[in-house]
């Protein structure tokens, strides 16, 4: 189980009476059900720092199921109570409020023009004329599920290998509504200051490619690593050919321009988190699909979920 449980230092005494300290985890906060396993002395110390009175008044998260989560721990796990506001410990109310963060969409943009970008999409299209692009971009971290991108787009291989010359991999998912997208049964235009809607639109079998960009996590994961690297090596060594390579596979850091060229030109964007916060590559792709307009397939466990509903929902797991 690696969960990371959120501690604060203390403030002097001097700051206590005047000091207001609001508490935001990036991360996800963890399930109830944790409470059902013996947590050690220290970790439970830890947790309990969070809502102690005088070092929080006010703790955010990015969306109502991670603040219900905190507040039903904070019950089950430490004992305290519950209010309207958020948790009541030991007298003190901390309150507990949902703010999803964004990103700053006019920053995006200016950046998705630099006069960088354009040579490099056009650089990406020469390489993948006649293809429709699929893109993927994860930190190399077991949450961001790129383990179960991979084994799904094996899958959609095997099930559909009338594509299988026709596709390259830049990050995969789920083989029925990744044939749906790429067959243009449903096509999801995208745009930035108004809702995501699906539109029927007539089958154009043109050939695809997928492309995975993983970037080096805070923390290294050798083992991740070798994993992904061999299912890679498996899945190019199976369904592949001299002509074609169906997974592209870049574990390396990429420049901004190539980073929003990258967005820019793809026909499907596909992230399939198995538990993340809010996902800002979502956001950035939805911004430089304005002329594209491809579809966005994204994982119900991201916290982005719940402010793009009208994106394509998928469980990264059913595959």
């Amino acid at each position: 189980l690696d969960t990371r449980l959120p501690s604060s230092p203390r403030p002097t005494d001097a700051a206590r009476e005047t000091t207001k300290r609001i508490d935001r985890p990036i991360r996800p906060l963890p399930l109830p059900e944790l409470g059902n396993f013996p947590l050690p002395a220290e970790s439970a110390s830890k947790y309990g720092q969070s809502v102690h009175p005088f070092v929080a008044r006010v703790l955010t998260s990015h969306t109502y199921s991670y603040s219900r989560h905190f507040i039903s721990s904070c019950t089950r796990v430490l004992g305290y109570e519950s209010t309207p506001k958020g948790v009541d410990a030991h007298g003190h109310v901390i309150a507990v409020g949902t703010f999803p963060i964004g990103i700053d969409a006019d920053r995006v943009n200016v950046y998705r023009k630099e006069p960088g970008v354009m040579p490099k999409m056009n650089a990406i299209r020469e390489m993948y004329a006649g293809k429709k692009i699929i893109v993927g971009r994860d930190k190399l971290d077991l949450v961001k599920g790129v383990m179960q991108k991979l084994a799904a787009f094996e899958k959609f291989l095997i099930d559909y290998p009338e594509w299988r010359n026709k596709v390259c991999h830049s990050t995969c998912f789920l083989a029925i509504i990744l044939w749906a997208a790429l067959m243009r049964d449903l096509v999801l235009h995208v745009h930035v200051y108004s809702p995501l809607w699906l539109q029927p639109s007539p089958i154009n079998a043109q050939q695809v490619v997928l492309i995975q960009v993983t970037s080096p996590a805070l923390r290294d994961s050798p083992k991740l690593e070798t994993k992904v690297s061999e299912l890679v090596s498996h899945i190019n060594g199976t369904y592949g050919s001299l002509e074609f390579t169906p997974v592209h596979h870049y574990h390396q850091h990429i420049d901004r321009d190539e980073y929003y060229a990258l967005l820019s030109v793809a026909d499907i964007g596909l992230i399939t988190s198995v538990r993340d916060g809010m996902n800002t590559t979502s956001l950035e792709y939805i911004i430089c699909q304005q002329e594209n307009q491809g579809p966005l397939i994204l994982s119900e466990f991201t916290g982005t979920a719940g402010s793009l509903s009208s994106a394509i929902m998928v469980n990264p797991w059913d595959y």
